[in-house]
C-alpha cells in the first residue's frame, strides 16, 4: 500500500532555503576549524621555540654560575 506525500511549492522552497543556509553554515564552520588548526599549529611551534630558548638560557645560567663559583 503506497502512500503519497504532497508538498507545496512553499514548503519545497523553504526546505531548499534551509538546506542552502545549513550548507553555508557548514562551510563557515569548516573555515573556522581550518583557521583554528592553523592557529594551534602556530602556537605549538612558538611553544617549542620558547622551550628551546628556556633550555639555552638555563644552560647559560648554569655555565655562568659555575664560572662564578670557580672564581670565588
Amino acid at each position: 500500500m503506497e502512500q503519497s506525500i504532497q508538498v507545496t511549492a512553499e514548503q519545497l522552497n523553504n526546505a531548499e532555503a534551509l538546506l542552502a543556509n545549513k550548507e553555508a553554515e557548514i562551510t563557515e564552520l569548516r573555515k573556522q576549524l581550518i583557521q583554528g588548526e592553523s592557529q594551534f599549529q602556530n602556537a605549538a611551534e612558538e611553544h617549542q621555540e620558547v622551550l628551546a630558548n628556556m633550555e639555552l638560557l638555563k644552560s647559560i645560567l648554569e655555565s655562568e654560575s659555575k664560572k662564578n663559583t670557580e672564581l670565588t
